[in-house]
Order: C-alpha cells, then structure tokens, then sequence
C-alpha cells in the first residue's frame, strides 16, 4: 500500500552539549523529543553515551487498542572519547537499518578557556544512511550528516584559520562521496558564511 513517492519526512534537529544536566532540559529532551516526538529522524550533535542509550532503550510511545504502543530507534554514531558524539537515528517503525557510513573528529586547534586551562578543539562529522520499511519520496533510503563544528573554529579565533578551512573541505568531501540527501548540524553560526 500507498504511494511511495510522496508522504511527510519529520527530522529534528537538537544540540543540547552539557545542558541536559539541567532537569527540566533533561525532562524535555526524554518526554517530548524521544517518547512523544513525531519525527521520524533525529540528529543531534554532542551526545553523551546515555542519551545514546535512552535513544535505542525500548518507550512506550502511548495507548492503542491493544495496550502500550512502544518503539525503538536505530542509532548510528561514532564513539567518542570526549563523550560527544553525533548521531543519526531513527524509528524502527519506518527504519530497518541506519547503517554508519563514515565519521570525522577533526581537531581544530587549542584555546584556553577562562580559567586558563588548555582545551583541544574538535569539529565532528557522522554520516549515515537510514534504510526505509516503505520508500519515502521513491528512494528505499536517505543519506544524512550530522555535523558540529566548534564553536572556536566557526569564528576563525587566532589559530584557527586552518581548522577553518579543514572542515569546510572534509565536509564537501563526504557529501559528494556519500550523496548525502540530508545535512544537519550545530554550525555555531558558520553556515551564513558558506558561499555555494
């Protein structure tokens, strides 16, 4: 059943860094955008290993006919040791597969935060490939990126020009190479400057 070459595709897009320490954040981003959110993707930039975990545990979604209706989503990322990974992820309802395709954890350059401590930068790339039940738009399947660049590099700091230019390049890369359909990211700003 059903026309495969039209219908809606939900893709939430979400950031949340350290914030989701916060209670109230943390509420919202496990009630309304993994249990009770429409979309049918979610990428999302600096997740930790537990929100990884809350993604791909089984929630009931709500009550039908015959008790609990749950779901699961098929996360893809790349580990990393820092704890902020990107990912792509996707209902298991719609989804038989989100197959990892290719990641990046460029690093930047170095700055020092206020109390003078020396951090490493780092600018992160997933690409995946969700892999539908049903085609969606006629396509059996939809390449995504989801990408954070660092907040230090997307301004060009001191020290950061060949960063810069780095994650612009393996960016371009990777979409050409992998055909991506979808980019979503956290660009801190950056995507304005992009001239196609």
């Amino acid at each position: 059943g059903g026309r495969g070459d039209v219908g809606s595709l939900g893709v939430y897009q979400g950031n949340w860094g350290g914030r989701r320490r916060i209670e109230r954040l943390r509420t919202h981003v496990q009630e309304d955008v993994i249990r009770d959110g429409p979309a049918h993707v979610i990428c999302a930039q600096e997740v930790d290993s537990e929100f990884i975990d809350m993604m791909t545990a089984e929630c009931i979604l709500g009550r039908g006919d015959e008790g609990a209706l749950k779901e699961v989503r098929r996360v893809a990322f790349q580990p990393d040791a820092n704890d902020k990974s990107c990912i792509v992820a996707a209902r298991a309802s719609v989804a038989t597969e989100v197959r990892f395709l290719e990641g990046f954890c460029l690093v930047d350059g170095e700055y020092k935060s206020r109390n003078k401590a020396k951090h490493v930068a780092h600018s992160r790339i997933c690409v995946a490939r969700v892999v539908w039940k049903r085609p969606m738009f006629g396509k059996p399947n939809h390449t995504f990126a989801s990408v954070h660049m660092h907040a230090m590099t997307a301004k060009r700091q001191t020290g950061f020009a060949a960063g810069h230019e780095k994650f612009w390049r393996t960016l371009a890369a990777a979409l050409g190479r992998y055909g991506v359909d979808i980019l979503r990211g956290d660009f801190n700003m950056s995507l304005w400057q992009v001239v196609p």
